[in-house]
């Protein structure tokens, strides 16, 4: 207890506070000079109690004391921060490393048009990830198929290049850009790999045009078949709950090894996106170089240049009509046309084929129409209320746009125009099956047969000019034989007298 009561500790104090009485009560008890017996044996018998106490608490703060002094002088010095802090920070930072390595072959893909009369530049983009140094980079088709526009690729470092679509596959809606660039970083596919369901995956594009951007998430199945887009079989679509929104489209999915594990495709609702697997993406890069070597298009691969379709520009803004709609239109205008559907024309455009020469009104506003042989009629529950001429080169056609009930079927443009219009070209398809009039039409539609009648018209107007001018050159020859036939003097035939015989009578 002396080893204890040195100090200036809680325990040393309560030990000097107990040990007089202990030591009162023992001399008291020896030498019988207490009056009260029964007093004097209840204090030693507390006192005993109290210094038993004390002395087991002491003890067992000596353990404590010698156990931690004993584990401090046990742990080296090298060692105290790592027991204090048994990891590191860093140690957890890998999703920053795999971006690290990753992100300089993700590059962003913008594509850039103009509208016809308004001028205005629209912009769209998308993802793509370069796989091939030489500048091979793949994406999805929707994000590129589009022949109209020009496509710009947009490098990590910020360099800008123009990008030829090479080959596209609507099926599985891949394509392949192609840039004029070298050494440039690139990712690989990793063929072969089983992916399973929780594993960690990062997903990197340009959504809503904001380039370099990361999101993470877990595999959540790794086979899910989706049947569309006109493949022939289901593919097997890689879910993930890693958020791909709007320009994510073509953007790398990776795995924490910096693999390309699958191409961002599609979101269906926030935490469920898929992805085209990595061995369904490098058969058709393997496809594109061998036709590349072989300089000839694979089957069901097109490049731009052949996407020449041509959309018709009316030059006139619409609004859908619906109930709510209709119901504010006729609290505003209670003459207004007694419709259940429709669109209402608001405003026509400068300088589209909508707003040359003549001037109709319909629904309260003024509709401009353009001149030439092609014309819109705009039928409403199957009458007539406004017509009025449309322009598309090359081709010249009447075109009739009509409206009608819903569930009524049988009711065709040919039907309602025949009475108003002599000549019109019947664009809806019968209801049922195909005519022979609708196959000739599909036949009529696709460019290359456009482009052979437009060569065989060509050559027939030229013939027939040739054939023109030969005959004008030929009538000018006959009138002027005529005309020099008609100058000529025509000398009289000399009538011969025989010779006299004879003297004169």
């Amino acid at each position: 207890l002396k080893l204890f009561c040195s100090g200036d500790s809680v325990m040393s104090k309560l030990i000097r506070f107990l040990l007089p009485f202990h030591g009162a009560a023992s001399r008291t008890w020896k030498h019988g000079k207490i009056c009260n017996h029964r007093i004097l044996l209840n204090v030693g018998r507390y006192t005993a109690i109290a210094t038993t106490a004390v002395a087991g608490l002491a003890a067992l703060s000596a353990c404590i004391f010698y156990n931690k002094n004993h584990m401090l002088n046990t742990i080296p010095v090298r060692n105290m921060h790592a027991f204090q802090l048994p990891f590191k920070p860093n140690d957890y930072n890998f999703i920053a490393d795999v971006v690290e390595k990753v992100a300089p072959a993700v590059v962003s893909i913008e594509l850039q048009g103009k509208i016809p009369f308004l001028g205005q530049t629209t912009l769209s983009n998308g993802s793509g990830v370069i796989v091939r140094s030489d500048g091979w980079i793949l994406t999805n088709a929707h994000v590129v198929n589009n022949g109209r526009r020009d496509v710009y690729v947009k490098l990590y470092d910020g360099r800008v290049y123009e990008g030829f679509v090479k080959y596209i596959d609507q099926s599985s809606d891949l394509a392949a850009v192609k840039i004029n660039a070298t050494n440039l970083p690139y990712l690989k596919l990793k063929e072969g790999k089983e992916v399973r369901p929780g594993e960690w995956v990062i997903a990197l594009g340009s959504p809503y045009c904001l380039t370099n951007t990361v999101t993470v998430g877990i595999v959540s199945n790794a086979r899910r078949l989706i049947s569309g887009h006109g493949q022939e079989k289901p593919i097997e679509y890689i879910q993930t709950d890693a958020m791909i929104t709007t320009g994510n489209s073509g953007g790398p999915l990776v795995d924490l090894d910096g693999e390309i594990i699958g191409i961002s495709t599609m979101q269906v609702t926030p935490g469920i996106s898929f992805a085209l697997p990595a061995d369904h993406v490098s058969n058709f890069f393997q496809k594109c170089c061998q036709a590349e070597l072989q300089s000839k298009k694979p089957e069901s691969y097109f490049p731009k240049s052949l996407d020449t379709k041509r959309k018709c520009f009316l030059g006139i803004t619409m609004l859908s009509l619906d109930n709510n709609l209709l119901s504010e239109l006729r609290q505003r205008d209670p003459n207004f046309f007694n419709v259940t559907h429709g669109v209402l024309v608001h405003s026509v455009v400068l300088g589209s084929a909508a707003h040359e020469t003549e001037t109709c009104n319909f629904s309260g506003y003024k509709i401009h129409p353009g001149k030439g042989k092609r014309a819109v009629h705009i039928f409403i529950n199957g009458k007539c209320e406004r017509s009025f001429r449309m322009k598309r080169n090359p081709r010249k056609t009447l075109w009739t746009v009509f409206y009608r009930r819903k569930h009524k079927k049988g009711v065709h443009a040919e039907e309602v125009v025949k009475r108003r219009v002599k000549r019109t070209t019947k664009f809806q398809r019968d209801i049922g099956k195909l005519t022979v009039e609708d196959i000739l039409k599909r036949r009529n539609q696709k460019p290359e047969f456009r482009q052979a009648q437009r060569e065989q018209a060509v050559k027939a107007a030229k013939e027939k000019t040739r054939e023109a001018k030969a005959a004008r050159k030929a009538e000018k020859m006959r009138a002027a034989q005529k005309a020099a036939a008609g100058r000529m003097k025509i000398a009289k035939p000399v009538k011969q007298q025989a010779p006299r015989v004879g003297g004169k009578r």
